[in-house]
């Protein structure tokens, strides 16, 4: 059976992995961007594995973070210690686009937002413990 997708000429190859790098680093699915770009969705698939495999877009959940779609929310009490409770996606919708770009190139490979929130706050508590 013959592809309904011709292939595509050595630009305008380079030219849709440029698109599918830059929307899938901003949290596209890959399903979406074949859409959009009218390609194939196991092209773009492929093309954002070999991407996240070599280290050249962050993985998938800091990606859907910094979109705005965190994986984990808080499910908990409302109140902790008499502070207000909230979860990912406001902590990473109340970030800057410089703050989003950091945390999600810092966070460690196959770590998601929330463990490397849980870590920064670690990292602090102890620091703290330190200078008492």
């Amino acid at each position: 059976m013959p592809s309904r997708y011709p292939p595509l000429p050595p630009e305008q190859l380079a030219e849709a992995k440029r698109q599918i790098t830059a929307m899938a680093s901003g949290g596209v699915s890959s399903p979406r961007i074949a859409a959009q770009l009218g390609l194939p969705v196991s092209m773009v698939r492929t093309h954002v594995w070999r991407l996240r495999a070599a280290g050249e877009i962050p993985p998938l959940e800091a990606c859907r973070a910094a979109a705005g779609r965190p994986r984990y929310k808080v499910h908990a009490p409302k109140f902790i210690y008499g502070a207000r409770l909230g979860n990912i996606r406001q902590i990473v919708s109340s970030l800057t686009e410089a703050e989003r770009r950091w945390l999600g190139g810092n966070t460690p490979q196959g770590m998601t937002i929330a463990e490397f929130v849980v870590s920064i706050i670690r990292d602090a508590v102890v620091e703290d413990k330190t200078d008492e």
